[in-house]
């Protein structure tokens, strides 16, 4: 459908916008062109419509060259494109029914289907009840709205966006590229959008082509087209929804998100709960394991020692504050002992028992 072989776009001799791009895209594809503000992508988008020429190179659009096409022939090949700006180039002084209506008048589309067709695409847009006013009265996401029913009321083949959501707020955004991913699928067009809305671009699973210093860095296949294995409520059926999606990232580096709250409430069966009737059977005649025993103080055996454990056991001396042995009420055991006393027993502990001398003893002396 649209094959650029070996392009190279030169403005001067300082100013390099592509070089040596090598690129297909098939019919019914969408895919986006990222990259950094002077990476090449409004010149990528100039070289198919021929608002500029390769300096080197060739680029077809179904099997034609773009660059090898006489200036006279250029508005017939714009007949089969619809372009959509970042500045929109709404006409200022017309209203929205006749800037979406020109782009059939000068085709020589007669005025009856002219009109309805330009109704549809107004209601398809999302901007009926709009369709008397000027460009100067709609608010910029009302005024792209306006630009894309332009480009897509001639039923183009290939639909080219530079920077659509550029001049537009987040949600507006995902709008604007929510209404191109319907109208690739539904129509079949090839559609090309240019942007650096990486945040955007990452919630879609189209095929992205990111430039680099005017070179491919990276082309990343999509995961599908918008016309294959799309689902009919839109791609929040198998993405989940694009805002969801932002609001959940930006929150998952402040807060968590509590998943829980937001799961249907589910209620198994008896069946899932205990498994089949067999292992109900087998649940129920079974007995319950048996508690274990706490064996209580009375149970506990009573430990005797042993006569060797006995004798080894050491007398327990009396504690200090127990009162000395003897009779209390005498005064002599609570008296100390006399010197005399104290020889004596001396004596004793010698083995010499103490006796008195005789009269003869005396007499002898």
């Amino acid at each position: 459908m649209i094959e650029f072989r070996q392009v190279t776009k030169r403005y001067s001799r300082f100013v390099t916008a592509l070089d040596g791009i090598n690129l297909t895209f098939e019919k019914g594809e969408f895919a986006f062109i990222t990259g950094p503000s002077g990476a090449g992508k409004s010149s990528l988008l100039k070289l198919l419509y021929a608002a500029e020429r390769p300096t080197s190179g060739d680029v077809l659009v179904e099997g034609r060259s773009v660059s090898r096409l006489h200036p006279a022939s250029v508005p017939f090949l714009r007949r089969n494109m619809g372009i959509v700006f970042q500045d929109f180039k709404l006409l200022p002084r017309r209203t929205v029914r006749e800037n979406v209506s020109l782009a059939l008048e000068v085709c020589g589309v007669p005025p009856k289907q002219t009109r309805r067709r330009v109704m549809e695409t107004i209601e398809r847009v999302g901007i009926a009840g709009l369709e008397d006013r000027l460009p100067g009265e709609l608010s910029g996401g009302e005024q792209q709205r306006a630009a894309i029913a332009r480009a897509i009321v001639g039923k183009p083949t290939i639909i080219l966006a530079d920077e659509p959501t550029g001049n537009l707020d987040e949600s507006m955004s995902h709008d604007i590229f929510e209404l191109l991913s319907s109208i690739c699928r539904q129509e079949g067009a090839t559609i090309l959008v240019a942007t650096h809305d990486m945040a955007e671009v990452a919630l879609w699973p189209f095929r992205q082509v990111r430039l680099w210093e005017s070179r491919i860095e990276a082309d990343r296949p999509a995961l599908w087209q918008p016309w294959e294995h799309y689902p009919t409520g839109g791609r929040d059926g198998l993405l989940g929804s694009p805002r969801k999606s932002r609001s959940s990232s930006s929150t998952d580096s402040g807060s968590s998100i509590d998943s829980a709250s937001s799961a249907p409430n589910f209620t198994p069966s008896s069946e899932e709960l205990v498994g089949s009737p067999k292992e109900d059977l087998l649940l129920v005649d079974a007995p319950p394991p048996p508690s274990p025993e706490v064996p209580t103080e009375d149970a506990l055996p009573s430990y005797v020692p042993g006569e060797d454990e006995a004798e080894q056991q050491p007398e327990v001396s009396p504690s200090p504050e127990e009162p000395p042995t003897g009779d209390p009420r005498s005064d002599d055991s609570k008296a100390p002992p006399s010197s005399s006393e104290s020889t004596a027993t001396e004596v004793e502990d010698e083995g010499e028992p103490l006796s008195e001398p005789s009269a003869d003893e005396d007499v002898e002396r």
